[in-house]
Order: structure tokens, then C-alpha cells, then sequence
């Protein structure tokens, strides 16, 4: 996935929702490589916040997000 780049993510901040890939695959992936994760999704509930733990993401936030507070 990230083989050959020099340069690593800080931070992945991550839909659960992907119309491709589910989130929660691709936060494990990126996690397993050292990257930290935040997902996010319009539905959080008891189950998605014990995946994204499990995944050891920093954060689940709700969306629509407001970065101002």
C-alpha cells in the first residue's frame, strides 16, 4: 500500500462508509503499518466504537463533524 514512499501519513482520518473498501479494512491495514487512525461515520453505536478500539484507532467521531466546537 505505501511501499516505495518515502514519506508516512502523520495521521489517517478514515470514513467507515467507502463505497470501495470498508474503513474498518483500511484502518486495519494502515494501523498494522503504524498509522495512526481516526474514523469517522454517521453511525456510531457500541459495536463501530469497540471495532474502531480494537483497530486501536485514536478516535471515532460522529459526522457531520465540526471542526470549530
Amino acid at each position: 500500500m505505501l511501499s516505495g514512499q518515502k514519506e508516512r501519513p502523520q495521521v489517517a482520518l478514515i470514513d467507515i462508509n467507502m463505497p470501495l473498501v470498508s474503513g474498518f479494512e483500511l484502518s486495519a491495514q494502515m494501523s498494522s503499518e503504524g498509522i495512526p487512525i481516526i474514523l469517522m461515520s454517521v453511525l456510531i453505536n457500541g459495536e463501530r466504537a469497540n471495532h474502531a478500539s480494537a483497530l486501536g484507532a485514536l478516535d471515532l467521531l460522529a459526522k457531520p463533524a465540526d471542526a470549530l466546537g
